[in-house]
């Protein structure tokens, strides 16, 4: 984006617009920078302490499994932890098989605002054997992410203005918050889900430095290849990841 016309002042405009932040590309650079090395240097303490978490992190086994199953888990968790939810009442529906490639494992539909306890959770059959991130997922989509927020507001009958606009920044920031919080209810060894929650903050910060580097400073695939080496990720799929960083 950088490297169009009066790109960077865009680029910082929709920083702005998406994320609410108030915050200079170079100020976030920063912090975003530390937070790398920060969560880099933990998950390599916690994996030197006792190397078999590498291993399970690839396939962790959690409380539950079956997504009925973990929803109903968070609706009772939730109550201890989290005002009472507005409606914990949902529907959980299967992505039809042609879209299935497509879409990820698990998302949710936003209710009616007239009829906000007509909730829709959407699981994807070919992507459940995903036990790494199904249960955190259904975490982030339902109770109590973006459904509990949802129905939250909804319940709160604000001004009908207010149901029209959108403040992805917060709604995200929220039902990643969430997501991370549910690590704590997994039911696996503690630094297990420490590991797990490190690398998703970490899956997170990386590919929020490599959109400020190509998109705003103007990295080259070369910059961005030279970047993630100094981390020690040699990988081969980084063209594409370029691509799809300077198209998004």
């Amino acid at each position: 984006l950088c490297q169009m016309e009066h790109g960077r002042e865009y680029y910082n405009y929709i920083l702005k617009n998406n994320t609410g932040t108030d915050k200079t590309p170079e100020e976030l650079i920063s912090i975003v920078e530390q937070n790398i090395t920060e969560y880099r240097a933990q998950m390599t303490s916690l994996i030197t302490l006792d190397t078999s978490l590498y291993e399970k992190m690839e396939n962790p086994e959690y409380i539950y499994s079956d997504p009925d199953e973990i929803l109903s888990y968070f609706i009772k968790m939730l109550k201890t932890d989290f005002p009472k939810p507005a409606s914990d009442n949902y529907s959980l529906k299967e992505t039809d098989a042609a879209m299935s490639d497509a879409l990820i494992v698990a998302f949710y539909i936003l209710s009616p605002i007239d009829n906000f306890q007509n909730n829709i959770i959407y699981v994807n059959p070919n992507k459940t054997a995903q036990a790494n991130s199904l249960f955190p997922t259904l975490a982030h989509e339902g109770l109590p992410g973006h459904m509990y927020q949802h129905d939250y507001f909804c319940s709160l009958k604000p001004h009908y203005f207010r149901s029209l606009l959108s403040f992805t920044g917060y709604s995200e920031a929220w039902a990643k918050y969430v997501e991370l919080y549910s690590y704590d209810w997994s039911g696996l060894d503690t630094n297990l889900s420490e590991l797990l929650r490190l690398n998703d903050l970490f899956s997170i910060a990386l590919p929020t430095r490599l959109d400020l580097g190509i998109n705003y400073e103007g990295w080259t695939l070369h910059d961005t290849e030279a970047y993630l080496s100094s981390l020690g990720i040699d990988d081969k799929e980084t063209a594409k990841l370029y691509y799809n960083i300077t198209v998004s």
